[in-house]
């Protein structure tokens, strides 16, 4: 029995796939360095609530009662900038915006997330 709009269960990543992964991240976060357009406080690498392989990047010198809509606009440019280097080496499949994260698919490996939150948000 299905539920047709339930949620979707995912499978455990192999520990292939979790190395996989996490070696995307990297890649990734090496592009996002080399494009220099974030001003990168702290990177925290883990994984999400659903298995998923994720990097959240605290970015600094944004005011706390604005961060929202400039959030916004960083993931755009975010998005924007890996969906630039598709093709490249390492190979970027896509880069897309899904509610507050950035998904990127590398290829070889499975779907990676990129979320950025202000500096002052991060837990001290």
């Amino acid at each position: 029995m299905t539920l047709a709009n339930g949620p979707k269960l995912r499978t455990p990543l192999s520990q292939q796939e979790e190395a996989n992964a996490m070696d995307a991240l990297d890649d990734v976060m090496n592009l996002l360095c080399e494009a220099s357009f974030l001003n990168v406080d702290h990177v925290e690498r883990g994984r999400g609530a659903d298995g998923e392989v994720q990097a959240t990047i605290f970015v600094k010198g944004l005011p706390p009662s604005q961060e929202s809509p400039l959030l916004q606009g960083l993931r755009k440019a975010v998005a924007s900038t890996l969906q630039s280097m598709r093709g490249g080496d390492p190979c970027v499949k896509s880069a897309k915006i899904v509610g507050d994260v950035v998904n990127v698919h590398v290829e070889g490996a499975p779907i990676v997330s990129v979320r950025l939150a202000g500096a002052s948000t991060r837990l001290q």
